[in-house]
């Protein structure tokens, strides 16, 4: 499996989980995955629809969770609690915003 250039950015988005709606936070993202903190439980397999707004308009994906972290108390590993998720499938205004990150992301040694 090809590894996909990863973007740290933070925008709220929506996350639907069997017809409810919660609140989240992206902080990782990249073409074929995202990470979202939000305190909502997620089991791994669900699926879920993340909604932002962008500048491209809203944006909608489909996802499968393929991992969940809970923070206890006693965190030592700086994670926070979220859930990753694989892209089942994204409109192409998610891959636009994806190529503007990499043409804003300074070359490496700039």
């Amino acid at each position: 499996m090809k590894a996909f250039e990863r973007y740290r950015r933070r925008m709220t988005c929506d996350l639907i989980v069997e017809g409810s709606r919660h609140g989240g936070l992206i902080t990782d993202l990249s073409a074929s995955g995202l990470f979202v903190r939000t305190k909502h439980t997620s089991r791994e397999g669900d699926r879920v629809r993340i909604v932002l707004h962008e500048q491209e308009g809203v944006i909608e994906i489909d996802a499968r969770v393929v991992r969940e972290h809970r923070m206890s108390r006693h965190n030592t590993t700086g994670i926070p609690s979220g859930i990753g998720v694989s892209i089942m499938s994204a409109p192409e205004g998610y891959f636009h915003m994806l190529t503007r990150f990499m043409n804003e992301t300074p070359a490496a040694g700039a």
